[in-house]
């Protein structure tokens, strides 16, 4: 570990410890950004030397932004994206036209910001000291200035008003994108849909577009709509440009393309195409959720492109660009190099009730009953363990398998293995075998053998390996996996 890994390590991690109640609204119990904010001053403003898009949501940001990052650079830009957290390593939060930062790329840009950090923290001991998340996104936009990025895609990492990432000025801000808006992270937003939509909201700036994925939500609708308003923001809702869908059965095959149905005039513009018409592309990242965030990419892609900041974009750019992109832990297929003829493992970091709900439907359309499943689950403790356990029951597993995982190097905010199954045990209506384990590759090997011991005609199975991006990553880091 070099000098600025080092330093980064000592600083406060709000990922390992947890975030304070409110810390995410932009009320007096917010974080105060004012030492992130003069620390990119001292550092020459580097978000300023690229175009922005940023990024808020609940559901799906880290995927509408590779999607979107992928086709940017497909189109001709030097992309950088930013996202949060990682599955299996630090360097996949900072990518370089599809890449990861290397090790010594961002050992540097973490030194580089070092000395102005401890500068600032010793001149303004007044302010709260700088966080891990604080310091690595300055260095991840320190990066990107150096590399003479064109634009970043920039995921925020909770909320959007008080949001460490929430550094651009209008002139500088290509677009901001709002996902669908969930009950995640709810203490620290407010307490109500209302606030919380608020707090998502703060990425917008007066007269930028916005592109606005389909709501689940209405209060959460209406509120970005206020704030949109209110700002002068221009609205391009998704559902009114483009909407996706699989050929009927093509959602069981992971090579099936999808149909592309062209909608509003600025998608069809952007792409040379008509109202109506309809194209196939090929999506890099599996699900039948990952149709909706492919949407959004799509949309926020065309904006881009009337706004002229993505001029090169094409039709064959847009799908070599989808096609390309990918995320680790996202419905990721894969078996157990040992045993190759045994069950697929599927390793996905759903950790909200609404993602577990989507969870559970692709992996029902990919693997149909009588396709016995076996699931393993970990979660962080601060997470809705009942509403995940009852989306999550509507795959009637063979047996469950709680564990624990540590939550960004830690144990502290880990939900313990009897927390899951009681959650389990109370929401599932036929909770049938419920076995903890004491971690996720103890927790892979009963299901395997679980598995080993039902043929109804299903085949090997599968085993579901969810319930947080760190119990994804513990999978993808611990057992010796392979490409299903």
């Amino acid at each position: 570990m070099g000098p600025g890994m080092v330093y980064l390590e000592s600083l406060r991690n709000h990922e390992r410890e947890g975030v304070p109640s409110g810390a995410g609204t932009d009320t007096s119990e917010g974080f105060d950004l004012t030492k992130m904010h003069r620390l990119l001053a001292q550092l020459g403003d580097p978000q300023d030397a690229w175009q922005a898009v940023h990024i808020s949501g609940t559901k799906g940001k880290g995927s509408t932004a590779t999607m979107l990052a992928s086709i940017a650079s497909a189109a001709g830009l030097k992309t950088g994206c930013y996202t949060s957290p990682h599955v299996v390593s630090l360097h996949e939060r900072i990518l370089m036209d599809g890449k990861p930062i290397t090790s010594e790329d961002l050992d540097q840009a973490l030194a580089a910001v070092q000395p102005t950090a401890q500068g600032l923290s010793h001149a303004s001991p007044e302010l709260p000291p700088l966080s891990h998340f604080e310091v690595l996104t300055a260095a991840a936009f320190a990066h990107f200035a150096a590399a003479g990025t064109d634009l970043a895609v920039v995921e925020v990492g909770l909320g959007g008003a008080r949001d460490a990432t929430n550094a651009f000025r209008p002139a500088g801000l290509a677009l901001s994108v709002v996902t669908p808006i969930g009950s995640d992270h709810l203490d620290a937003l407010g307490g109500s849909v209302r606030s919380v939509a608020a707090a998502k909201a703060g990425v917008l700036k007066a007269g930028r577009p916005l592109v606005l994925a389909p709501q689940p939500l209405h209060e959460a609708h209406q509120e970005i709509k206020r704030e949109a308003h209110r700002l002068g923001c221009p609205v391009i809702e998704v559902a009114d440009e483009v909407e996706l869908e699989f050929a009927r059965g093509g959602e069981q095959h992971p090579a099936a393309p999808a149909i592309v149905r062209v909608l509003g005039s600025t998608v069809a513009a952007a792409l040379g195409l008509q109202q109506g018409d309809c194209i196939e592309m090929k999506l890099g990242m599996e699900g039948v959720h990952q149709l909706s965030n492919a949407a959004t990419a799509i949309t926020a892609a065309a904006v881009l492109a009337s706004e002229g900041v993505l001029q090169g974009l094409t039709l064959e750019g847009l799908r070599l660009g989808l096609s390309r992109a990918q995320l680790p832990g996202r419905f990721q297929r894969c078996r157990l190099a040992e045993h190759r003829a045994g069950p697929v493992l599927i390793v996905d970091g759903a950790h909200t009730p609404e993602a577990c709900a989507a969870l559970a439907a692709s992996l029902r359309r990919a693997f149909p009953e009588p396709s016995p499943v076996a699931l393993v689950l970990a979660a962080a403790a601060d997470k809705d363990a009942s509403g995940m356990c009852a989306a999550l029951g509507a795959l009637r597993p063979v047996a469950v398998f709680p564990t624990e995982v540590e939550v960004a190097g830690s144990g502290a905010r880990a939900m313990a293995p009897g927390s899951i199954m009681a959650a389990w045990q109370f929401n599932v209506p036929r909770p049938g075998r419920v076995m903890m384990q004491p971690s996720v590759v103890a927790a892979v090997e009963r299901a395997r053998m679980e598995l080993g011991g039902v043929r109804e005609g299903g085949g090997p199975g599968v085993i579901l390996v969810t319930g947080s991006m760190h119990a994804a990553g513990a999978a993808l880091r611990r057992l010796h996996l392979v490409p299903a």
